[in-house]
């Protein structure tokens, strides 16, 4: 493994929490040529993911954002599908060219759109996986705009390998359930809640099988749902699951 990467393992051992953690890879990367990234993973129940059970970290410049605040851009984003389906890096070039030769319905197009008109020509996005087989992600990287399309291409060319390293690193460094804040850790019992309703038990099924009243399952999981900052159950379960919280 390369000095580059021998490095950023430390500095995620040493991160006490996610923001460290992000921090860390965004030295790593503007090192590499890129001022932006974001990851997101989801643990889908259906062909769509659904962007309330999507756990996202970091963000693009501050125009993208606001133009896409307002929008559900999850599911109008072309690279959410490719990270969804496949397992091959997706350059920003390959995407544009994708979108100018039709390959992508109308609400894709103007989410890309915003994406070309803000200047954000140059990128990739690589797909990323779980040891679970229905666990989806990936990351994205956008580079400096100081690029030209053929330097951009012979830097990718060079640094590809070390950022694909990085982005398995960082990927594997957020199945650390301490990176969570104090309030967001599980207890046994919410954890316990959250492994039954992953099983398909429904509320009283869990109570009968803990031995409490449903009310007080219900609290358990009201609670778990907060600390995860998820509006559902089904949302609060696929985070757990993606932060690994849900083993002893």
């Amino acid at each position: 493994m390369k000095k580059v990467c021998l490095d950023f393992v430390q500095a995620l051992k040493d991160a006490p929490d996610l923001e460290a953690s992000l921090k860390a890879l965004s030295r790593e990367i503007e090192e590499l040529g890129f001022a932006y990234v974001r990851y997101g993973f989801a643990m889908p129940s259906g062909p769509v993911i659904d962007p309330n059970d999507t756990m996202l970290v970091g963000a693009f410049c501050d125009e993208w954002e606001d133009a896409q605040k307002d929008r559900n851009w999850m599911t109008q984003d072309y690279v959410v599908q490719h990270c969804s389906t496949r397992t091959t890096p997706l350059t920003f070039s390959r995407l544009y060219s994708l979108m100018d030769d039709g390959h992508m319905t109308k609400e894709q197009e103007v989410t890309h759109g915003i994406s070309r008109e803000i200047g954000m020509e140059h990128g990739i996005a690589v797909p990323l996986r779980d040891g679970l087989p229905v666990g989806v992600g990936g990351i994205s990287f956008c580079a400096f705009d100081t690029f030209s399309d053929a330097g951009f291409a012979q830097h990718l060319d060079e640094i590809g390998p070390d950022l694909l390293d990085l982005s398995e690193l960082f990927h594997s460094n957020l199945s650390r359930g301490h990176l969570l804040p104090e309030n967001c850790r599980l207890s046994p019992r919410e954890r316990e809640c959250l492994l039954w309703l992953s099983a398909g038990l429904r509320v009283d099924q869990i109570a009968f099988r803990l031995g409490n009243h449903p009310k007080t399952v219900e609290k358990q999981i009201s609670s778990a749902r907060h600390k995860l900052r998820a509006r559902t159950n089904a949302q609060a379960v696929a985070r757990a699951l993606t932060l690994d919280l849900l083993n002893p």
